[in-house]
This record gives structure tokens, C-alpha cells and sequence, in this order.
């Protein structure tokens, strides 16, 4: 009976001690911030008493009425590790005391460094447990979350590669000069605008955003229930119009078909497309997936006459993307014929961009079409009561607010040494936006973490689309970058210039080291008040002198570097073309004037005296504004002497 009773007291009192738990950022060879008041917290049971041992050090509290407990320690000169943490029952083992920053943004920091330029020499180098990343699982949630899926990972030859690219090289310059652990949180989903990674309390000061906001949520949870609508209505228009998907065969052996060539769009119907594909041995042997991009409308993939894939309209007109897997040996290697079979009511017959087999795009310039059915051109009447299409789901990285729910939210209160930022794309078209957003959401971050103070680090947006020959086409990227430069107003912030790191044709340049190396530089100075120059040139002011303007900038001084000869049009595939100079006569690239007429002319003239340049164009007598490095894709070579390129700008003339 005795022991009977003893096995009834342990089964019971495992329940109750287990109850304690952290979040998973503590946990084995987790990194700790070397802080005097390094924050531990966790959840149990209201009123349970928390009993911490870690690196010498005990302490306790008990848990309140929300069942939220935390423990602050000062760890300012506790020794690096290995420590043990335990917390009651939960022990947590080879865990480092150091520097954490967390890493956030959009793809170019989700971007992992087994994608970038670098990756085999950062692979060749022997592990190095000092250095480590956790990556938060992407999770998007419409209410706040408690904790974060993910784990630590130790940088060493086979994991490295899991690390965000940028964050990788920012620690490990950082690790390198303070001798110190780095360990890097990461929270980055690709795709991301501003709104996604701010608190809905952070967002309310900003009427436009929380309509926006609320317009897709209510989209997002009704979804289903307006695409069923739609379909009911679209398909009683179809047939009330005699608009209806009757063929159900392909073309006859005599079909005429006619070349069609991208990106030419055909009337409403019924239409095939058909091209040649040549599938490699190595594709056919392993099996590959056939990527259609979006389609609109309902579509049906035929291989040599054979029925492969097809989206009904209860599926096409979500406009995701069309995409099925071929599995090894079904499809044999060499040539084969592709049909695609398009059913448009209401809209039009276009071209799809390139398909891809695998890696094997479909060669655009011998696609031919054969019309099945021309409804044609729907009367008045019709097109008034064709439904309008739902178009897509949002997806869970374009929602306000819920990356901030599910991936911020459940860190806070975590002591941080600092934040690196890179984001900024996806709000490229509504720069104004981001001038008040972008300064919002750091402050918001600074308050959820409760450090004013809280050092944060971020990338102007990198070189990216088509060089340009005409000093007034611009873009809309300068605008963002100019949005973000105005962030610099606020304390303890720092901006690194990606204007000589970009790929004209790819938003993701490889190179990650250089963002990554820069970021370290400015938290090395600025926190760390180590000896290493990170400056970067900010025009302050611009007078005109008759027809010259001198430009002066702020910063440790400036220089020009030599221009390449050729750029990068995408490193993926060693593409590039020759560099052809702007300002040909000039020492520095990138400067532009503007006349009274409003017309924009390179400069013929810009030279850096001292701290200043002095910019002249002949075209423009009597300039009222001046440019620098104002383009997509700008190219510029003027230089801090911290080797930092200078910050884009616009000004009026003094």
C-alpha cells in the first residue's frame, strides 16, 4: 500500500512543477545579453513560487496573477561560459553570456547565407560556438502570442548555412573584434511591408494604415465566403451570356495553329497554346516541378497530348500560383510538346511568363495558339453585370500587425544589445507612408522592450532595375531611401548605403557580406565605442554660387573611388554589361542639377574640395535644385574616408 501511495504523490506533483515554462529562446545553447538587468521570464501557475540557479547566481519570484513571471539579473561581468540555467525542474545546459541582437525585415535578411556569394568560404571555416543564431519560425497571428517556435544553432560547416546571410556576417564581424559571444534572433518573412511588424496600438495614430489594415483582415477571414459567392454568380453569368466551357478535346491533327508571341493577349474563349520543351536526363531521372507563375482564369496542362495538371474555377481564379510535380521516370528525357488549354468568359486569353520545368524555361519565342471558341467582345449590358473576381487570399505576410503578434510580441521582454533592420521594398510605392511608419514602428519596438535607447541599425534599400542614361527618371526607390534617411533623427540609430551593392535585375543581391559588415562597423562605433570609422557622407546644405553649387557634407571626410568597368545585371548566372558613365568628364558619378525649367541634366562638373563638392552643368545656368545617386539603380562613387558610400539625396539650392 506504501507504495502505491508514493507512486500517487509523484504522479501528482509532476503536473504541477511542470506547469513552469520559458520561452523557447531559453533553451539549450541559448545566448544571454551581458547586461546588468538581463531579463529571464516564463509563464506558470498564478502565485507558483520560481526558483532560478544560472552562472553562480540564485534568485526567485513568483508568478502573478496572469500566471507571467520574470527575473532580472546583472550579468555586466559574469564570465562568458558555458552556464547551466535551471529553473525549478527545467535545466537548460552550455549556455552563453554575450552580445544578442535581433535581426528582422524582409527577404534580403531572411535571405540565407547558403544562397549568397560568400557561403563557401564562411563553410570552410571551423565551427565556432561562440556565434549563434535562432531563427523564428515564420507565424503570423491575429492576436498577440506568448512564445515563438525555433532553436539555437551553432554556427559550424554543416548548419551556417541555415543562418540569415546578413545577420551571419554582421555577428561574426562583431564576434571577431570584441572577442565576446554573438548570439542573433532572428525574425524575418520575406515579402513584408512596415505594417506587418508593428503593434495594432503603434498603428492606430495612422488612419490610412488602419483602414488598409482592416480592409484586408476582412478579406482575409471572409474569404471563402466571397469566393463562393463569386463563383455562383460568375458561373449563372456564364450561362445566362452563353459564355460556357463546352470543348472538351484538343485541337484536331489539322488545326491551324498561329505564331503567338509575349506578350500578346487574344480575345475571350477558348483558346490552346502550345510550345517544345526538351527535358534533361537529370530532370526525367529525379522528377522536377513545372511552374506555370500565376494563371487567371481556369487552365489545363497537357504533355504530349496527355492530361498532366488542371485548375477548375473553384480553384483559378485565386490567382495563385499554378505549379505540379512531375515524379521520376513519368516523363521521359528529350522532346515533348506542351499544350496549355485556357477558358476565358470575361477577360482575356494572355500569354503566361515564362514556364519552367524544373530550371528549364519553356522557350517563349515558339509559342503558337489555335482558338477553340471565340465568344467575343461581351455586349454593355454583360460586361455591367459580370461579377467582379475576389482576386487573391492575403497571404499571412501582408497582414497588419500579425508578424508583430507572432514573432515580436512573444519575445518581449528579451534583453537585447541592439537591432538590425532590413526592410523597405515592399512600401517602395507609398514612400510618405514610410517617412512616418518607419520611425513609429522603432519607437514602438523601444517601448515594447522598455529601453529608450534601444540601439538600432538598418540597410537603405541596394541598387536594383535598370540603369538609366536620363537624369530624370528616377524611380520611386529614392523616395523610400530618402524616407528612410529621415530616420536617422531619431537617437541611436544608424543607416548603412547600399548604392554599390546592388544587381540590376535581381532584388536579392548575394552579396550579403557587405551589408552585414557594415552594420557591424556602425554598432561596433556606436555601441561599443570601438576605434573603427563608420561614417557616413550626409549632405548637410547646398549653395549656389551663379551657376556652381557646393554641396557640403558631414562626416570624417570624402573621397572618389574608381568606377568599375562593367555592373552587375544578376550575379545568378554571371550576368552583367558594360558601366557607361553619366558625367564621362566629371571626378564624381551621380550628381544632377535642375533649372528653373524643371529639366534635369547630369552634371558636367562635380569635385570634392575639402568636405564639400562643387557641381556645374553648362545645361543648367542657373540651378534651383541638385540630385545625387536619385535612382533606382544610381551609379555614384562618392565615398566616406570609412569607405561607406554617401547618402542619396535631394535639395533645393540656398
Amino acid at each position: 500500500m506504501k507504495k502505491v501511495l508514493f507512486f500517487l504523490a509523484v504522479s501528482i506533483s509532476i503536473p504541477l512543477s511542470a506547469v513552469v515554462k520559458l520561452p523557447a529562446v531559453f533553451s539549450n545553447h541559448a545566448v544571454l545579453t551581458k547586461s546588468s538587468k538581463t531579463a529571464i521570464f516564463g509563464t506558470a501557475d498564478p502565485g507558483e513560487d520560481i526558483m532560478l540557479t544560472f552562472a553562480g547566481k540564485n534568485a526567485s519570484t513568483v508568478a502573478g496573477a496572469d500566471g507571467k513571471w520574470c527575473i532580472y539579473l546583472n550579468l555586466a561581468d559574469t564570465a562568458p561560459g558555458p552556464h547551466v540555467l535551471k529553473v525549478n525542474h527545467l535545466t537548460f545546459n552550455d549556455i552563453l553570456i554575450g552580445e544578442v541582437f535581433l535581426a528582422s525585415g524582409q527577404s534580403n535578411m531572411a535571405f540565407q547565407l547558403k544562397r549568397s556569394e560568400n557561403f563557401q568560404e564562411a563553410k570552410s571555416l571551423p565551427a565556432n560556438r561562440y556565434l549563434r543564431t535562432f531563427n523564428v519560425t515564420p507565424t503570423s497571428s491575429k492576436l498577440p502570442l506568448a512564445d515563438v517556435r525555433g532553436q539555437w544553432i551553432i554556427a559550424a560547416p554543416d548548419t551556417v548555412g541555415n543562418f540569415s546571410a546578413v545577420s551571419y556576417f554582421f555577428a561574426r564581424k562583431v564576434q571577431h573584434t570584441l572577442k565576446n559571444p554573438v548570439g542573433i534572433i532572428n525574425a524575418s518573412v520575406g515579402g513584408t511591408e512596415i505594417e506587418c511588424w508593428m503593434s495594432k496600438e503603434a498603428l492606430a495614430k495612422y488612419p490610412p494604415a488602419v483602414k488598409e489594415g482592416k480592409k484586408r483582415d476582412e478579406k482575409y477571414d471572409n474569404y471563402s465566403l466571397l469566393y463562393q459567392e463569386f463563383l455562383e454568380k460568375n458561373r449563372a453569368w456564364e450561362k445566362k451570356y452563353n459564355r460556357i466551357d463546352d470543348i472538351h478535346a484538343l485541337p484536331p491533327a489539322d488545326a491551324v495553329w498561329k505564331p503567338a508571341v509575349p506578350p500578346v493577349a487574344f480575345g475571350n474563349g477558348i483558346y490552346f497554346l502550345r510550345t517544345k520543351v526538351n527535358i534533361p536526363e537529370k530532370n526525367a531521372a529525379a522528377g522536377f516541378r513545372i511552374n506555370l507563375m500565376r494563371t487567371y482564369s481556369p487552365v489545363a496542362l497537357y504533355i504530349d497530348g496527355k492530361l498532366i495538371s488542371a485548375k477548375k474555377d473553384d480553384t483559378a481564379y485565386k490567382m495563385n500560383y499554378f505549379t505540379c510535380n512531375i515524379p521520376k521516370g513519368k516523363i521521359s528525357a528529350g522532346p515533348h510538346e506542351i499544350i496549355l488549354r485556357y477558358f476565358v468568359s470575361h477577360d482575356r486569353v494572355r500569354l503566361p511568363r515564362v514556364i519552367y520545368f524544373g530550371n528549364i524555361p519553356a522557350d517563349e519565342s515558339q509559342w503558337e495558339i489555335f482558338c477553340g471558341k471565340n465568344f467575343g467582345k461581351p455586349d454593355p449590358a454583360a460586361v455591367k453585370e459580370r461579377p467582379r473576381q475576389p482576386g487573391m487570399l492575403p497571404s499571412y505576410n501582408r497582414l497588419w500587425s500579425r508578424l508583430f503578434n507572432g514573432m515580436i510580441h512573444p519575445l518581449i521582454p528579451y534583453t537585447f544589445s541592439g537591432i538590425i533592420w532590413y526592410q523597405g521594398e515592399s512600401n517602395a510605392g507609398n514612400a510618405a507612408a514610410y517617412r512616418e511608419l518607419f520611425p513609429a514602428m522603432i519607437n514602438n519596438w523601444r517601448k515594447c522592450f522598455e529601453n529608450a535607447e534601444l540601439p538600432f541599425f538598418y540597410c537603405q534599400l541596394a541598387a536594383y532595375m535598370p540603369k538609366s542614361s536620363n537624369a530624370a527618371d528616377c524611380g520611386n526607390w529614392p523616395l523610400l531611401r530618402d524616407a528612410q534617411s529621415a530616420a536617422l533623427r531619431l537617437p541611436n540609430t544608424g543607416m548603412v548605403v547600399l548604392t554599390d551593392a546592388g544587381e540590376a535585375q535581381d532584388i536579392h543581391p548575394l552579396d550579403k557580406a557587405t551589408p552585414g559588415t557594415r552594420l557591424a562597423a556602425l554598432a561596433l562605433k556606436q555601441i561599443y565605442r570601438q576605434n573603427i570609422s563608420s561614417d557616413v557622407p550626409i549632405a548637410v546644405k547646398a549653395v549656389r554660387n551663379g551657376k556652381t553649387v557646393t554641396v557640403s557634407f558631414s562626416g570624417d571626410g570624402l573621397t572618389a573611388r574608381q568606377l568599375p568597368e562593367y555592373h552587375h545585371l544578376t550575379k545568378n548566372g554571371g550576368k552583367r554589361e558594360k558601366l557607361l558613365r553619366n558625367s564621362p568628364e566629371a571626378q564624381l558619378e551621380g550628381f544632377a542639377l535642375c533649372g528653373k525649367d524643371g529639366k534635369w541634366h547630369w552634371a558636367d562638373h562635380a569635385e570634392i574640395k575639402g568636405n564639400t563638392v562643387t557641381v556645374s552643368a553648362e545645361k543648367v545656368p542657373l540651378p534651383v535644385k541638385i540630385r545625387f545617386g536619385w535612382m533606382n539603380n544610381p551609379t555614384v562613387n562618392l565615398y566616406g574616408r570609412s569607405g561607406f558610400p554617401a547618402v542619396p539625396f535631394e535639395l533645393p539650392l540656398m
